[in-house]
C-alpha cells in the first residue's frame, strides 16, 4: 500500500468518527482536528486526495537483456499501466506504474509469464531443434529465436485480452477506456517530471534454423490462455493459466 493510501485510510476512519455514527460530539471533533492535522503535516489538500492513488513496482531482469523483454510493455498495457525498462549499474529491471491495483495486476501477469518463460526453456533446451546445435554460440542464437516465438505469441494474447478486460468493463467504449487511462497516467508521469529516451532494439536471431525455433517458442507460448480480468481488481488474474 503507497504512504497516499495509507493516510486516505487514516483520514477515512477518523472522519467516519461524527455524531450520525454514535461519536459525541467532543470525539467528532477531536477527530476532525486529527484529520485536519494529519492533511497539514503531509502538505495535502482535498483535490490531492481525490487523485487516483498511484504505485510503482521495480522488477529485477537481470544482468542482460533477453527477448522477453519485448512482453513487459505489453503486460504493462494489459494491465492499464505504463512501463519502462532502468538499468542500474549492471542489473536490468523493468518498472511498472499505475493505479495500485492496476500494479497488482501487472506484477501477477509478470510472473506467471516469468515462470511459465522458464519452464519453457528447459523444454526447448532438451528438444532436438536445440540439440542439434553443437557450438554455444548457435545455440545460444537458437535459444535466442526460440524466445521471439515465445514473446510474440505471449504479446497477441495480452493485446487480445486488453481489449477484452475494458470491453467487459465499458461493453462499446474500450478504446474510450484505453486511451482515458493511459492520459492519466501521462499526465501524473508529466507532473512528476518524468522522461524517457528511446532503449536499442536486440538483433534478432540469426541461422538457418531459427524458423524451426521461433515456431516451437510460438507454440510453448500458445500453451498459456490469457483470459481478461476485470480493469482495476485487485484480485489475481486467474486466466493465466499454464
Amino acid at each position: 500500500m503507497s504512504d497516499l493510501a495509507k493516510i486516505r485510510a487514516k483520514l477515512a476512519a477518523l472522519r467516519a468518527k461524527t455524531t450520525a455514527n454514535g461519536c459525541t460530539e467532543a470525539e467528532a471533533i477531536a477527530a476532525a482536528e486529527k484529520a485536519a492535522e494529519l492533511m497539514a503535516s503531509h502538505d495535502l489538500s482535498e483535490a490531492d486526495l481525490e487523485r487516483p492513488v498511484y504505485d510503482e513496482l521495480m522488477v529485477e531482469l537481470g544482468g542482460r537483456r533477453t527477448r522477453l523483454d519485448s512482453i513487459w510493455p505489453m503486460v504493462a498495457k494489459f494491465a492499464n499501466c505504463k512501463g519502462w525498462l532502468r538499468r542500474d549499474g549492471s542489473r536490468w529491471r523493468y518498472v511498472y506504474f499505475g493505479r495500485d491495483a492496476d500494479v497488482l495486476v501487472a506484477e501477477y501477469v509478470h510472473e506467471v509469464i516469468r515462470r511459465a518463460a522458464d519452464g519453457a526453456v528447459v523444454t526447448f533446451k532438451a528438444s532436438t531443434t536445440y540439440q542439434k546445435r553443437r557450438k554455444p554460440k548457435t545455440r545460444a542464437q537458437a535459444l535466442k529465436a526460440f524466445l521471439e516465438g515465445f514473446a510474440m505469441s505471449i504479446r497477441a494474447k495480452l493485446f487480445a485480452g486488453l481489449w477484452k478486460r475494458a470491453d467487459r468493463e465499458t461493453p462499446g467504449k474500450a478504446l474510450a477506456v484505453i486511451e482515458n487511462i493511459e492520459a492519466q497516467l501521462d499526465s501524473e508521469l508529466d507532473r512528476r517530471g518524468k522522461n524517457f529516451a528511446t532503449m536499442r532494439s536486440i538483433a534478432t536471431a540469426k541461422g538457418k534454423f531459427r524458423n524451426a525455433a521461433r515456431a516451437r517458442g510460438f507454440g510453448a507460448g500458445r500453451s498459456l490462455v490469457v483470459e481478461a480480468a476485470v480493469s482495476g481488481s485487485a484480485a489475481p488474474v486467474a486466466g493465466l493459466l499454464t
